[in-house]
C-alpha cells in the first residue's frame, strides 16, 4: 500500500473527528435515516411534535445546541405542531 493509500486510510477513518455524526430523517412516514455530519455547535436530536388533534409527527437530525432544551413549533402538512426535542452528544443516537 503507498502513502497515497495509506493517507486516504487515514483520513476516512478519521472523518468527521469533532463533530457527530447523526441520522437525518423528516417528518414523513416511513423514516429513512441517512448518517449525516453536524457543525460544531449541534447535537443529534429528535423533534416531536404535537397537534391540537394529538397527532404525534417525529423528525431526526442535527439540531443546535441552544435550542435543545426549548419548545418549538412547525407546520407540516397545513397542521399545527407544538414541538419539543431531545438531543444526545454521541454519535448516531
Amino acid at each position: 500500500m503507498g502513502s497515497s493509500s495509506t493517507f486516504l486510510c487515514i483520513l476516512f477513518s478519521v472523518g468527521h473527528w469533532g463533530w457527530l455524526r447523526c441520522y437525518t430523517c423528516s417528518f414523513a412516514k416511513p423514516c429513512y435515516p441517512v448518517p449525516t455530519d453536524c457543525q460544531d455547535d449541534e447535537a443529534c436530536g429528535i423533534s416531536i411534535g404535537t397537534s391540537e388533534q394529538s397527532e404525534i409527527i417525529e423528525q431526526k437530525g442535527c439540531l443546535p445546541r441552544t435550542g435543545c432544551p426549548l419548545p418549538g413549533h412547525a407546520t407540516y402538512w397545513s397542521r399545527s405542531y407544538a414541538l419539543w426535542y431531545r438531543c444526545c452528544e454521541q454519535d448516531l443516537c
